[in-house]
């Protein structure tokens, strides 16, 4: 009787760990039909949002994706519109455009910024607006601000968030 109640104590702790183990890997793909039944979507401040269309300039292809408006509740009044050029390999040193961000015809902003090919030189951007919605940028390097990365070199694409501020009715 003296050694069976640590057995059946070791017994017990190594049946345990076992459920513990093998637990997860039966319940993870319910946990995965039941997250993605939620439709659930990484926030647009982070991801920069949907495209809501490409330019195609031969070369290259530039994406304009929606505004992204971050807070902490809602929307803000400021924001920003997510803006990608690729293949970064087809651009120029100086990459100069205009770029209509909400796609109603009217150009809303100049674009230019420097497309180094030293990965240690970082790039600089500014922007030129054209509407009263968007927010000027003179010569600003690679730095966070509150609604996310100016301008950044991602793979083989330049990505820049161009400041706006939240027009018409909130």
């Amino acid at each position: 009787m003296k050694r069976l109640i640590p057995l059946l104590g070791y017994g017990a702790a190594v049946l345990t760990v076992l459920f513990a183990v093998a637990l997860p890997i039966k319940v993870f793909p319910i946990f995965l039909s039941v997250v993605g039944a939620l439709d659930l979507r990484i926030a647009p401040w982070f991801s920069g949002g949907e495209v809501a269309y490409v330019i195609d300039r031969g070369s290259h292809q530039i994406k304009v994706f929606r505004p992204a408006y971050p807070a902490l509740v809602g929307e803000g009044s400021k924001g920003f519109v997510q803006v990608v050029w690729e293949p970064r390999s087809a651009l120029p040193s100086q990459v100069q455009d205009t770029i209509d961000l909400n796609h109603d015809g009217i150009v809303d902003c100049d674009v230019s910024f420097s497309n180094p090919s030293d990965e240690a030189v970082k790039p600089m951007l500014t922007v030129t607006p054209r509407s009263p919605w968007v927010f000027p940028v003179h010569d600003s390097g690679t730095h966070i601000l509150r609604e996310g990365i100016l301008v950044e070199r991602v793979r083989n694409s330049m990505f820049l968030r161009i400041p706006i501020r939240k027009v018409g009715p909130s």
